[in-house]
């Protein structure tokens, strides 16, 4: 849904092999915060008013079948979540290199793409942690973090798992959406993200952990976040990017 970021898998042949409809892009604003403003977040309000459009469009538009959302930092998160809830309580499938659980007395760079799964569970008081009025977007209880390496989730109630059999054991019955931040994968595999962290998974690896995941009658949608097509010059994170969505659906 990121005009740059789903152009880029397209070209590699993403959106042709999965046979997918298009429900066209919603592109965000330039940056204009490239530092943190004193106890705040940055470009919230800009945040704010990505999210929002994100989850209209899903709103709108993703009513029948499974949604797929291409692009954008881990915000987009926010989005997603909101634009597909339509009033459930959604379990979360977390797959990230990161725990995104900052807040705004831990965070340093103050910028929501580390701070999106404490937002999504209602940490804070940011109006991105309240988009949902006063539930959160996600309960801790309903969440499954698989791949960290960094950080951790303090006294939270989120689990973590290792297969994609414990994801569906933790989630019991529970419609799920699945979160992918692209970092999950090891530098060697995937070099273009913001914030790369060694020891992670293989694609291979990663492929068996999604393919039960976005094939079980109850997963709703997925998301995969922070591939940064500016830094692949030659496509091949592109073209990877494509061949594991094609092996996975």
């Amino acid at each position: 849904m990121d005009g740059p970021w789903s152009g880029a898998v397209a070209r590699a042949g993403g959106g042709r092999r999965l046979g997918a409809r298009d429900l066209g892009d919603v592109a965000a604003v330039p940056y204009r915060d490239f530092v943190r403003p004193p106890g705040g977040i940055r470009n919230e309000d800009l945040v704010i008013d990505h999210v929002r459009r994100v989850a209209r469009v899903l709103e709108e538009e993703a009513r029948d079948g499974f949604t797929l959302v291409l692009g954008g930092d881990c915000s987009v998160l926010l989005g997603s979540l909101l634009g597909l809830a339509r009033g459930r309580d959604l379990g979360l499938v977390f797959i990230d290199g990161h725990t995104d659980f900052n807040t705004l007395e831990t965070t340093v760079t103050g910028a929501v793409a580390g701070m999106d799964l404490a937002l999504a569970t209602g940490r804070g008081s940011s109006e991105l942690a309240r988009l949902r009025g006063a539930r959160a977007l996600v309960q801790d209880e309903h969440v499954v973090a698989v791949g960290v390496r960094d950080g951790d989730f303090g006294e939270a109630k989120i689990r973590t798992a290792a297969t994609a059999g414990e994801v569906l054991d933790h989630l019991g019955d529970r419609e799920l959406f699945i979160h992918v931040d692209v970092d999950v994968l090891d530098p060697a595999f995937m070099p273009f993200v913001d914030s790369p962290e060694p020891g992670g998974l293989d694609p291979a690896a990663l492929v068996a952990l999604l393919t039960p995941l976005v094939r079980h009658p109850r997963a709703v949608g997925m998301e995969l976040t922070i591939y940064d097509p500016r830094d692949d010059r030659d496509g091949r994170g592109a073209a990877l990017l494509a061949d594991m969505l094609a092996q996975v659906f």
